[in-house]
């Protein structure tokens, strides 16, 4: 049996009794934050074992009332703390429902985050593999067009021949004059397109000095010979230097282009027709040019054959530099745009992949934090 004195003294010093006021001040000190999962198992296993201790406390102290009318008040003070107790632990149970009903709600929350993301990185990814092929698809397009570079270097080797000084060559036969040409198209072929180019350019020298001389002999006799049909002559002569001076711009503007061509390796041949169309209409203009000169001539008896000569010269080599040179600024242009074209996709390149590398780290981080969470 119990004494009053003996009943409040387990009361008091019960392990069980005393914690259960503990948890429940802890629960409502922490029922703002949300609560871990451990911690909340805790709680409501330590709820659970301190009701039961209490309920057995509970009888034992009810039966040793009933022999014991000295044992009453202590009696009844403990019934009041025990329902005290009960109404704090109902309440940390109630916390707890809380605080586990906010966690399942932040489950699912990371549950949809993590499908939302899966679905958009699906998509990126996709988005990338139709960008890789794109790209894939324009580098053989480039490749193709590169193929046909050598088309250029063939031009190139034809219009020297065709410029070529052929006054100290034998004349024979036409199968060896075609063999002959066919050996020194081969060796051409070897050799450096910039050596073929410095020949080409000697060549022009030569055929610039002929013209000179014949220029100045042809003054020579205009000035003997001062009729109206000469002047006429001389405003065309003024004419043709003036055509002269753009030719030699142009051909410095070809002997740049040609020193680049190496370099300049694609996007040619969409633009092949339009350069047809201008060779056409140069060439149009050109015939244009040496009927004019042709009608001027007819006044001309002693200086027919030689002006006739000199213009069927240098309309033949007007045509060819005009080649060179519209050739020649195509490849300057080409290449600037295929530089331009790399460094762009390049750049674009980079930034897809980057994105591509911080979407995956944070889809890592996120399936990181979820398996943190299961495990605990």
């Amino acid at each position: 049996m119990l004494s009053p004195g003996n009943s409040n003294t387990d009361v008091r010093k019960s392990p069980t009794l005393l914690s259960a006021p503990s948890s429940a001040k802890l629960s409502v000190g922490s029922s703002v934050g949300r609560a871990k999962p451990v911690r909340m198992a805790s709680r409501m296993l330590i709820s659970q074992k301190t009701t039961t201790n209490l309920h057995n406390e509970t009888v034992q102290s009810i039966s040793s009332d009933k022999t014991s009318q000295n044992q009453s008040v202590s009696t009844s003070t403990m019934a009041e703390e025990t329902r005290k107790i009960i109404d704090m632990l109902r309440k940390e149970i109630d916390t707890l429902k809380y605080e586990l009903t906010n966690s399942e709600t932040e489950k699912e929350t990371y549950v949809f985050q993590i499908g939302e993301i899966k679905k958009k990185n699906r998509r990126d990814l996709e988005r990338l593999e139709q960008e890789l092929q794109e790209r894939k698809e324009k580098q053989l397009s480039m490749e193709e067009k590169l193929s046909r570079v050598e088309q250029i270097e063939d031009a190139i080797i034809k219009l020297y021949l065709e410029l070529k000084d052929r006054s100290y060559e034998v004349v024979g036969n036409v199968e060896d004059i075609k063999e002959i040409e066919m050996r020194e198209k081969e060796e051409l072929k070897k050799e450096n397109p910039l050596v073929i180019l410095d020949r080409l350019k000697a060549n022009l020298r030569t055929l610039l000095v002929f013209k000179d001389d014949y220029e100045n002999e042809l003054k020579d006799q205009i000035r003997r010979r001062k009729t109206e049909a000469e002047y006429k002559v001389e405003e065309l002569k003024i004419k043709i230097e003036q055509l002269e001076k753009e030719k030699e711009e142009y051909k410095q503007a070809a002997i740049q282009a040609i020193a680049l061509k190496d370099e300049a390796q694609q996007k040619q041949n969409e633009q092949a027709e339009a350069f047809a169309e201008e060779i056409n209409a140069i060439k149009n203009e050109n015939a244009m040019l040496a009927n004019m000169i042709a009608k001027k001539e007819l006044d001309i008896d002693k200086l027919h054959e030689m002006i006739d000569r000199r213009d069927s010269i240098l309309r033949h080599r007007e045509v060819q530099m005009m080649k060179i040179t519209q050739l020649e600024s195509k490849i300057k242009n080409d290449k600037t745009k295929h530089q331009f074209d790399i460094n762009r996709e390049k750049s674009e390149k980079y930034q897809v992949l980057k994105k591509y590398e911080n979407d995956i780290n944070f889809y890592q981080k996120l399936e990181n934090e979820k398996k943190k969470w299961r495990m605990s």
